[in-house]
């Protein structure tokens, strides 16, 4: 259920930084952005997973998508949305 509603989610926002008028090489950067954040992210969740327990973890991801998508709507600069694309990158790393 969490990357089906996950899943969505990129193309929409490549979609909202040309809607508010950012260049392709900001709607490159929305996939950039989540990929560099991920690889750290999976490293801090299997070394914490085993510390913390996994279902912590997991709980960090599943507020992570909400808080991503609500944030979205108060955005109104595409270089804000690259930065929240980060947010894509901590829920796909766990």
């Amino acid at each position: 259920m969490f990357h089906l509603a996950n899943a969505p989610i990129l193309p929409l926002t490549a979609l909202y930084v040309k809607n508010l008028g950012g260049p392709g090489s900001l709607m490159t950067a929305t996939v950039l952005t989540a990929q560099l954040v991920m690889v750290p992210v999976a490293i801090f969740a299997g070394k914490f997973g085993d510390l913390w327990g996994r279902k912590p973890v997991l709980a960090i991801a599943f507020w992570i998508l909400p808080l991503r998508i609500v944030s979205y709507t108060l955005a109104d600069d595409p270089k804000m949305i690259i930065c929240l694309q980060s947010l894509d990158g901590i829920g796909a790393g766990i």
